[in-house]
């Protein structure tokens, strides 16, 4: 264990790792950064076309015997905003761990590293976690019928 570390950093603060691995966090950083970008540009245009077209789905929803206008559209509002909260969390931590391993790689510096590996580990857990509760919910809708 001692020797492997040995190999791997030279001291506490430096990372010294090789030319290829570099290079491959160098991109998985870059795509992370774009994944999270572009989920939040998504995620506001979402939001943009509800407030746009919601008139036009409180309009079905009165058509279908729903009850009021008012009523429906705040809790699809509502219904958006914590969407729009948990993708925002989510991809926060995606594009923290871009920025933090790019710079970490950048100045070597390990505890920067970390710091960004963290933020992937973190974003992990809460794709882990909705993932779960997307597959129970479809369990639960499929033996419900």
């Amino acid at each position: 264990m001692d020797l492997l570390q040995d190999d791997l950093l030279t001291d506490e603060t430096e990372l010294s790792i090789e030319q290829e691995a570099k290079s491959c966090l160098f991109e998985t950083a870059k795509w992370a950064k774009f994944i999270a970008i572009s989920f939040f540009i998504i995620t506001e245009l979402v939001i943009f076309f509800v407030f746009i077209f919601g008139s036009d789905l409180t309009g079905n929803w009165r058509r279908f015997g729903g009850g009021s206008d008012s009523a429906y559209f705040a809790g699809i509002v509502i219904g958006m905003l914590l969407v729009a909260g948990v993708i925002g969390v989510t991809y926060y931590f995606l594009l923290d761990f871009g920025t933090q391993i790019r710079r970490g790689l950048e100045t070597e510096d390990i505890h920067t590293v970390n710091r960004g590996l963290k933020s992937l580990k973190t974003h992990f857990i809460i794709i882990g976690i909705l993932s779960m509760l997307g597959v129970l919910g479809g369990l639960i809708n499929l033996f419900s019928n």
